[in-house]
């Protein structure tokens, strides 16, 4: 397993910026697992949800708001790194900022419907992601 291309400098400086991260995902926990160790970031994540922990589903909005509530951060002050057209909307959903990464859909299926789309994460920081989202 490969992280997208500046994955982990830009979780490094996330870290460095005090910033709290958590994964959300659909996927059972076996898979959270076995991917985070695989790529080698779960040390990064504080939080993990994963599907099994919420009762409805993306694109309704409970998993985002049950990270939010287990980083103890208001929903509107999150931002989703997301992929799938279901995980933007149930982003949107919960109030929080998404930008979309190209890995599962292309950018003009994804026009519109972010503020930001990246194809990975080279040359992204903290400080320019800030400026990007306004």
């Amino acid at each position: 397993l490969k992280p997208i291309a500046g994955t982990v400098a830009f979780l490094q400086d996330l870290k460095a910026h005090n910033i709290a991260l958590a994964v959300a995902t659909s996927a059972p926990l076996s898979n959270v697992d076995f991917t985070l160790q695989g790529a080698g970031l779960n040390s990064f994540f504080s939080v993990v949800v994963y599907g099994g922990m919420v009762q409805n589903g993306k694109p309704d909005p409970d998993i985002y708001l049950t990270t939010a509530q287990k980083l103890g951060v208001n929903p509107a002050r999150c931002v989703v790194f997301e992929d799938a057209l279901l995980g933007i909307e149930s982003a949107r959903r919960a109030g929080m900022a998404v930008v979309a990464i190209t890995t599962s859909h292309s950018a003009e299926e994804l026009a519109g419907l972010t503020k930001l789309q990246l194809t990975d994460f080279e040359g992204i920081s903290f400080e320019r992601l800030t400026k990007l989202l306004g």
